[in-house]
């Protein structure tokens, strides 16, 4: 899904991470905290097979060593007792190398997989370097929603939504199709959004961008005449009721999406207008009105 840019220096790749290494971390003596820790204090680093051609190890190293001493410096000049946590980890799904600071205080790595710990930052950096799927991972190599799923809640931040929702413009309508499936259909008893009777808030952090990219795809085949398959099938076929049952959490945060939610309805009335889940979340827009 990735497109290819042109080609750049060494120089000019570690130019475009300038902005990490002064970059302000939150600092919390509270372990009650962890959530907004992981989101504030998380860096994510894309390296594709071209950039992969130009660094190193090495590189990398001294990038980091420059962070590093900045959040130390950053720690040393607050009023905050504590010690940091730093951490380290390359997503071959994600393709790209992340790493985070938490207070050190904490227990346990916030990852609810299995964890494979490392004696070194070498064999994490060789790994993201030697890794096969730094171009992407071909549709056909994700297992199910789930490996998508889980690719949004613990590596894309507002600015990764941002370029995704950009690049939608490129891709195919099959594509486009696909993933509407995958992103709606995901199941809570495999996971953490929490499609089942009960929701729980802190498990549901991705719907609203979901949802963003949902409306955007339908803009594109709407507005610009972009062929995006049959999305009122995809959409109610994998989940057939996204949009009611996340109502109050897709509104929670931005007024402006009640206005895209009334953009969607006009689509699934012209497609369906005796569809009750159409009808359904027809009042629950005008109820959100009054």
């Amino acid at each position: 899904m990735r497109t290819k840019e042109s080609k750049m220096t060494k120089e000019q790749f570690f130019k475009n991470l300038d902005e990490i290494v002064p970059d302000e971390i939150y600092l919390t003596e509270s372990l009650d905290e962890l959530d907004k820790e992981i989101q504030a204090n998380h860096w994510s680093i894309g390296i594709d097979s071209d950039a992969a051609q130009l660094i190193n190890n090495h590189d990398l190293q001294d990038f980091l060593r420059k962070v590093i001493q900045n959040r130390v410096k950053q720690l040393e000049d607050s009023d905050k007792k504590m010690g940091l946590l730093f951490y380290i980890w390359f997503d071959k799904q994600a393709c790209n190398l992340n790493f985070n600071l938490i207070n050190s205080e904490h227990e346990h790595l916030p990852f609810g997989a299995k964890l494979e710990f490392v004696d070194s930052i070498d064999q994490v950096i060789n790994d993201c370097l030697k890794s096969k799927y730094l171009d992407g991972i071909s549709w056909n190599e994700l297992h199910g929603t789930d490996d998508l799923i889980r690719v949004f809640e613990c590596n894309f931040n507002k600015n990764d939504w941002k370029d995704l929702i950009v690049d939608l413009k490129n891709w195919t309508p099959f594509q486009l199709e696909l993933f509407v499936q995958g992103i709606l259909g995901y199941e809570a008893q495999k996971g953490t959004i929490g499609y089942g009777t009960k929701v729980i808030p802190d498990q549901t952090l991705v719907v609203p961008y979901i949802f963003d990219v949902f409306y955007n795809i339908l803009k594109l085949s709407n507005e610009e005449g972009i062929d995006c398959g049959d999305l009122y099938q995809s959409t109610f076929e994998v989940n057939e009721d996204f949009f009611n049952y996340h109502f109050e959490i897709i509104i929670r945060d931005d007024e402006k999406n009640i206005s895209k939610l009334e953009y969607i309805l006009e689509y699934f009335i012209r497609i369906a207008p005796n569809d009750k889940r159409v009808t359904m979340l027809e009042e629950k827009i005008k109820k959100a009105r009054r």
